[in-house]
């Protein structure tokens, strides 16, 4: 039976009762910091896997061309073989063309880092501001949303420009 895997940045959401709206707030963050976590590390894995089929597909076609050029042009009884070395290489650079590696990874490399930055927010709310009772009571529900906003835009798999990325005030 095949494991389904869950998608990036997903968490389940407990049906834990909290004692008061601030200890919400607190599990809330965590909440967003550990799912965000996981789906940094998800893409950047991805953008690695892109990355790696990018260069087995483009690197063999471009090294399989030129050896194509080389045999055609050394002998007229080498042509049979550099046509079909020359098949080859134009097979890889078409499936290396049609799988787009290079923008997989770019986009994946993208989403790692938003989710990166989306947990460390979190985090920094964690250590500087969750400690504060005042805070928890005051700002702390429009932190949790913004950052649950930020989330949610990320599950529409966008990298959000550098100024949507700032930690809410």
């Amino acid at each position: 039976m095949a494991r389904r895997r869950k998608p990036p940045g997903e968490f389940v959401y407990t049906d834990v009762t909290v004692a008061d709206p601030e200890e919400g707030i607190r599990q809330g963050i965590i909440e967003v910091r550990t799912a965000s976590v996981d789906a940094a590390s998800w893409h950047a894995r991805w953008a690695r896997r892109w990355g790696r089929v990018y260069f087995a597909l483009g690197l063999p076609s471009a090294v399989l061309a030129g050896v194509a050029g080389a045999t055609g042009l050394a002998s007229t009884s080498g042509r049979i073989p550099a046509a079909i070395i020359a098949l080859v290489a134009a097979g890889l650079g078409a499936a290396a063309t049609f799988l787009d590696g290079a923008r997989h990874r770019e986009h994946h490399t993208a989403m790692s880092a938003a989710w990166q930055s989306l947990a460390s927010d979190a985090h920094t709310h964690l250590l500087a501001d969750v400690p504060s009772a005042d805070w928890l009571r005051t700002d702390g529900r429009a932190a949790l949303q913004a950052l649950s906003r930020r989330r949610a835009r990320l599950f529409g798999l966008t990298a959000p420009s550098a100024d949507e990325q700032s930690p809410a005030s």
